[in-house]
Order: C-alpha cells, then structure tokens, then sequence
C-alpha cells in the first residue's frame, strides 16, 4: 500500500507542471458577421472591421451561420465591384468560401468582376493569390459574363476580349500561372460563342420534269 502510495506521489510531482503549462482549450469566439457596416457606408474603417470579422469567419470557422452573406449582400456588393471599388473586390476575394455556400450570391459575384480585371489586371490577380482563392475560381471568375450580355454575343464577346487583352499585360511570375489559366478559360467561352443558326430554312428544291416516253 505504501509503495503505491509512493508511486502516485511521484507522478503527481512529474506530471505537475505538463498540466500547469498545457493552456485550456477555449471556445471558438463566434462572430456575427455583418456585412452592412461596410456595404452602407465603404470606406477604409468599415472595410477593416468587416474584412477582419470575414478573415476570422473564414481562417476559424467562427462565423455564425445567419450572418453570411445573402442574395441582397452580395447585390449591393457588386453595385460597388462595378464601380472598380478595390476594397469590395478584395471583400468579394477573401468572402469566397461564405459566398460559395449560397449558391445565388456566388453568382450574382461571380461575372461582376469583369470591369476591375480589364482595368486592373495585375492587381485582381495579386488579390486573389493573397486572399487564397482557388485557380479554378479565378478562372472562372475571368470568363463569367453578366446576365444581361447573356443574348447578345456581340457584347461578350467585346468584353471577353478585353479582358483577354488586359490579362495579357500581366508579366509577373508569381501570378502567369493563375493568369494562364484565365486566358485558357476565356479562350474556351470565345469558341463556345457561336452565334445560333439562322432559322430561315433554305427553300426546297423544285422537282425535275420527267420526260414521257412516246
């Protein structure tokens, strides 16, 4: 009895200060996301709280669920991607993986960013590459088209070009492949936009006059 006694002593004095110096697990803080600090009023301040809570939301899964991004976010978000708003495109950038989750929200922002790509090529794939989205996404975000240029192909195809021109222009090494990428994606939508066949049918051929035999 007393040498086991002992033996637990023992190990108590060992294990003593492991269990001093081992920190409590704490519980994941949960945020609750709210993206109409910086959507009611962009600018630097409100787009560093909201980018902070985004970047928590997405490094630790700590966002609450209601308070990702809805339909109306990301409408109100991409009025300002037109505008080549740098921060709500970086916004956009790092809130890929909440705005993936809503299937519509992903793409209304998907296409929007057409007009900072052809106007700031370098910079749209330097954010990407920071924020960590995906080759893919990137490259598919580059050949995506609004829906209102959906029936006219004149239009994509003008916009598609552009951004293929612009793409171009980027030589930094870090980003050709993920510019490479974009190109190949957009070559694809090019060739994929055919215009439809006419529908005027050619007129049928008139019927050979046979000759009666005598």
């Amino acid at each position: 009895m007393k040498s086991a006694i002992a033996a637990a002593l023992i190990a108590a004095v060992w294990l003593a200060p492991v269990l001093a110096a081992s920190p409590a697990r704490a519980e994941p803080t949960q945020l609750n996301l709210d993206w109409r600090v910086f959507l009611k009023a962009p600018a630097q301040e409100t787009f560093d709280k909201v980018y902070a809570d985004v970047k928590a939301c997405t490094d630790h899964d700590a966002c609450i669920h209601p308070s990702r991004p809805t339909i109306q976010d990301a409408d109100q978000l991409t009025m300002l991607m037109a505008q080549n708003n740098a921060m709500a495109v970086r916004l956009a950038l790092a809130s890929y993986a909440l705005l993936s989750d809503n299937s519509t929200a992903y793409d209304d922002v998907l296409p929007s960013y057409g007009p900072f790509i052809r106007a700031f090529p370098h910079q749209f794939l330097k954010l990407a590459h920071d924020e960590g989205m995906p080759d893919d996404a990137v490259a598919a975000a580059a050949a995506a088209t609004p829906d209102h240029m959906n029936d006219d192909y004149t239009k994509q195809l003008k916009e598609l070009t552009a951004r293929r021109a612009a793409l171009r222009s980027v030589k930094d090494k870090d980003l050709v492949t993920a510019r490479d990428l974009c190109l190949n994606s957009i070559d694809h939508m090019i060739a994929a936009l055919t215009p439809p066949q006419s529908s005027t049918k050619k007129p049928a051929p008139k019927p050979r006059a046979t000759k009666q035999k005598a």
